[in-house]
């Protein structure tokens, strides 16, 4: 592919968070919201009844707690389901690069496709949209930036519920992209799920092997594509980034972080950098579930993230999943559904 033609796909919309939200604009699939809102409990309120109406996707482009670059806005529901029956699945066929009236059997046929091609490995980059602003170390509290509340029971703010962690096993011969919720804990700490079985556990019990904490990375607004290989039970020791260029058509383009050896993808809308430590721990919920129920004061301890730097995008925009009663972020079910094809 030609250098012009490889730009050319990062701006698609199943390659580029920010082109995904414009092809929703064009779709008369987004509601701006430029009335000031509050991460506390309103911003879920909205999302939770945008889901279970199949309203359009609410984009908050103002919040309580934003920074001076515009750190962050907020876009809800952003795999959803669509009212009208011809676009049910419209959002999640934006996410692959698929016309919004696909079916849901074309959409299986395109992830099952992809499985079997050849991978395509992600290519690297000098710079990219996600470095236009650095927040370090001694810059970042998490505590005043508008960091979602979105049940009343739960356990802190879920600032990642549709972002993507991103670490590596010890020889880096292994590369896993994931989707596990996170809260806020302190100014610059996350607490967040890392269970057995799940990839980013196995990694962890490696870094754990080797008494040294595991380096880290959560992007916030990855190119969709990215966040439906994130969301697949991929076999063991298989790099999501590799799967994307696959699902996708082209390399994804990634960069390098600044304080660790890590990459991510380079039109991220948002990146912390860190590490994950082996020893640490700290409760950890509870949560809305998808399910449909939450057991208050009902916590588990969980590994500590430490956030060493953060850089975004003018404006960034942080996806956020509500979750509820209803199936909802259909995402995750068609990962499901992957395997069994």
């Amino acid at each position: 592919m030609s250098a012009q033609n490889q730009h050319s796909a990062q701006n698609l919309p199943h390659m580029s968070f920010r082109s995904y939200v414009e092809a929703l604009k064009k779709d008369n699939d987004l509601v701006e919201i430029n009335e000031e809102c509050d991460p506390q409990l309103e911003v879920g309120a909205i999302i939770r009844k945008v889901v279970e109406s199949d309203e359009r996707a609410p984009l908050f482009n103002k919040l309580k707690g934003q920074d001076q670059n515009g750190l962050w806005r907020i876009l809800g529901a952003p795999n959803s389901l669509r009212a009208d029956p011809k676009q049910r699945f419209g959002r999640l066929a934006r996410h692959l690069g698929m016309q919004p009236d696909s079916s849901m059997k074309d959409i299986l046929q395109t992830i099952v496709a992809a499985k079997t091609a050849k991978p395509v490995p992600p290519r690297v980059v000098e710079s990219g949209p996600c470095k236009e602003f650095r927040l370090s170390a001694d810059q970042i509290d998490l505590t005043k930036l508008p960091a979602p509340l979105l049940h009343k029971s739960d356990g802190g703010k879920y600032i990642q519920t549709y972002g993507m962690h991103i670490v590596q096993s010890p020889d880096g011969k292994w590369t896993n992209w994931s989707i596990a919720r996170a809260m806020v804990l302190d100014r610059n700490h996350l607490v967040g799920l890392v269970l057995p079985p799940q990839h980013i556990n196995q990694i962890h019990e490696m870094w754990k092997k080797e008494s040294k904490n595991m380096p880290w990375a959560l992007a916030f607004g990855v190119p969709p594509a990215a966040i439906m290989a994130a969301s697949m039970p991929l076999p063991d020791g298989l790099c999501e980034a590799e799967y994307i260029g696959s699902l996708a058509g082209s390399a994804l383009e990634v960069v390098k972080c600044d304080t660790n050896e890590l990459f991510v993808p380079a039109n991220s809308e948002i990146i912390f950098e860190g590490h994950c430590s082996v020893t640490e721990k700290a409760p950890e919920g509870p949560f809305g579930e998808m399910h449909g129920y939450v057991f208050p004061g009902h916590a588990h301890d969980q590994p500590v993230f430490t956030v060493n730097a953060i850089t975004h995008r003018k404006d960034a925009i942080l996806p956020v999943s509500c979750c509820g009663r209803i199936a909802d972020e259909t995402v995750c079910g068609v990962a499901e559904a992957f395997l069994r094809v």
